[in-house]
């Protein structure tokens, strides 16, 4: 995405509903960064010990085509790239064919 004005590339206002955070006063910004890192943490956690998020709908290079990886992690520990393709419905056999494991240069 390419944004022609830095004002561009910021959202306003941010709805941070999801951080539980109270209504009746605006956060302080330690409860607000609290909040905000609780969160990435929890999901983060759920991945394992050492993992760094790289980006979402990463353009991959494969063979001669462009392929988009929903998210992209890097497991410190084990030196490699995660790549993680989100399903929301059951995952059906037809699927499984089409997700294939290759070595892919960043």
């Amino acid at each position: 995405m390419v944004y022609q004005e830095p004002k561009d590339a910021v959202r306003n206002p941010y709805v941070l509903e999801f951080l539980d955070l109270p209504d009746d006063a605006a956060p302080l910004e330690r409860d607000l960064q609290r909040s905000l890192v609780a969160q990435i943490e929890k999901f983060m956690l759920e991945l394992g010990r050492g993992f760094m998020f790289v980006g979402s709908n990463v353009r991959i290079p494969v063979g001669g085509d462009n392929d988009y990886a929903d998210m992209v992690f890097y497991c410190k520990p084990l030196r490699a790239y995660v790549l993680i393709e989100l399903k929301a419905d059951k995952l059906m056999s037809s699927a499984v064919g089409q997700i294939s494991v290759e070595l892919i240069d960043f």
